[in-house]
């Protein structure tokens, strides 16, 4: 992983930081290319941001400092300042890391991106039987075609504010897994589960089903998560 701070941790050196970079990100590729997209994905968003605000704020720092006063112009009436910042060796590192590191955070993004689309693309959601009224807690089911295998969820809705405006999140809890046969089928799976939690006797539950099987806890899971999310909130509307 890369560290939150590695733009401006010791040393700060342009060819040093070059090869920290370069390094986490072939180690992203790689498991991209195995399709295992977190938590390499929501780290790169984090550092892209981070690096744009970065830029945006040396951007700023340039407009607006004047630097030292060089000289009077009396021809012309006016003070000449002689800019300093760049002139300001770890600035220049720092500015010249940012722009070798934007370009390759978003190439990575755009490729994890794309991924999570084609993941998410062959997903599909259904209810298990009945949907009751009350859907902010339940159970959610994650099955993939290519193997006998069933894991089960329990799920509960969240709500969190972030720069003042109220988001819906999921929080999941792992209950088992389970093979599928004609005794254990969805049906009997929720069944099973209300006599084991009295808590919730009449539980919401979806089954997320994958065409191919992917890592579950560095893609379907997370995928699956959102998916049910923006399902629920659509129910809602």
């Amino acid at each position: 992983m890369l560290s939150p701070d590695w733009l401006t941790e010791p040393i700060i050196d342009y060819e040093y930081k070059k090869y920290i970079l370069l390094a986490y990100l072939q180690n992203v590729h790689k498991d991209f290319q195995n399709t295992r997209l977190y938590p390499h994905l929501s780290d790169l968003v984090q550092h892209y941001r981070s690096l744009l605000d970065f830029e945006k704020t040396i951007r700023l720092m340039q407009a607006e400092e004047k630097g030292e006063l060089k000289h009077i112009d009396f021809q012309n009436l006016k003070l000449v300042y002689e800019k300093t910042l760049l002139n300001d060796g770890l600035m220049q590192e720092l500015d010249d890391i940012v722009r070798f590191s934007i370009p390759h955070f978003k190439y990575h993004l755009k490729e994890g991106k794309e991924i999570y689309e084609g993941v998410e693309h062959q997903l599909s959601l259904s209810p298990i039987g009945i949907v009751p009224l009350y859907t902010d807690e339940g159970y959610m089911l994650l099955k993939s075609n290519t193997n006998y295998e069933t894991h089960i969820y329990q799920y509960k809705m969240t709500m969190f504010q972030m720069a003042g405006e109220p988001y819906r999140g999921i929080h999941t809890h792992f209950i088992s897994t389970q093979k599928n046969s004609l005794i254990h089928t969805f049906e009997a799976i929720k069944r099973q589960l209300v006599k084991e939690n009295k808590d919730l006797p009449n539980p919401a539950t979806y089954l997320i089903e994958s065409e191919k099987q992917y890592p579950v806890n560095e893609t379907l899971l997370p995928i699956a998560r959102r998916m049910l999310v923006r399902y629920l909130y659509k129910s809602e509307s």
